[in-house]
């Protein structure tokens, strides 16, 4: 069904509310609803920054194929392998358990800073981006140099 709030026009259904221009909230065409930033922009917590951590420390160990000339990736199924493999209550592991498999970890575009997605392989971003989440602290100095390293060879 459709309502009028004072000049804007909802269309609620299910819980759901779509803006005039048809479209969810975070999807809008239109000035009319006020936008939440892309998830990139959202803050990364202290669970998410250890997480990071150890995926890019992970990473930087075990570089997976297609690795080298400055790329630093893995497939998830390598990177999930070495999860599984840390004891079950380890903070790795409990992250891993509260949001969901790795996959959906990093669609979430949270980790976008630091981790790139692509199909199902992983890659640790450009060092313009590296330096960024350093900025903002999500990356330590000590993640920061190690991935550097790796990437001079």
């Amino acid at each position: 069904y459709q309502r009028r709030v004072r000049g804007v026009h909802l269309v609620q259904m299910a819980e759901m509310k779509y803006c005039q221009c048809g479209f969810k909230p975070t999807q809008c065409k239109c000035s009319r609803v006020a936008r939440r930033p892309p998830l990139s922009e959202e803050t990364m917590g202290s669970a998410d920054i250890l997480f990071g951590s150890w995926v890019v420390q992970e990473l930087c160990r075990n570089p997976g194929p297609g690795s080298g000339s400055g790329v630093i990736q893995q497939d998830i199924m390598s990177l999930t392998k070495a999860l599984m493999e840390l004891p079950a209550q380890c903070e790795p592991n409990l992250y891993r358990k509260q949001h969901g498999n790795l996959k959906q970890i990093f669609m979430t575009g949270k980790f976008e800073p630091i981790l790139t997605l692509s199909d199902s392989v992983l890659a640790i971003a450009p060092p313009a981006a590296l330096e960024a989440a350093m900025a903002q602290g999500n990356l330590s100095l000590h993640d920061f140099e190690m991935v550097e390293m790796l990437r001079m060879g």
